[in-house]
């Protein structure tokens, strides 16, 4: 499904992209893909079914948020920067 995603955000035009950005936005920041321990969450199928793994997951995130972002700087920007202020909180 991440990847069906993926497609979806790279490849759709940037006009169509920023009707959905919103929709789309949230659950690429879905923890449930990479956080639970258990094999069947962290596998992220692909077309031949292979696990990619969380390091997979969260470049293919880490991919479709940089588009977003980039149709909409203005307003993802200032999330992101809260994200990684929170991050960095947590990490010190």
């Amino acid at each position: 499904m991440l990847h069906a995603l993926k497609e979806v955000i790279l490849h759709l035009p940037s006009e169509q992209l920023e009707k959905l950005a919103d929709q789309l936005w949230n659950p690429l920041f879905d923890e449930s893909d990479g956080a639970d321990t258990g094999k069947a969450k962290r596998t992220a199928s692909t077309a031949g079914g292979a696990d990619i793994g969380d390091d997979g997951i969260r470049n293919v995130k880490a991919a479709c948020i940089g588009k977003l972002t980039m149709t909409a700087p203005g307003k993802y920007l200032p999330q992101l920067q809260v994200c990684g202020a929170r991050l960095i909180r947590v990490k010190l």
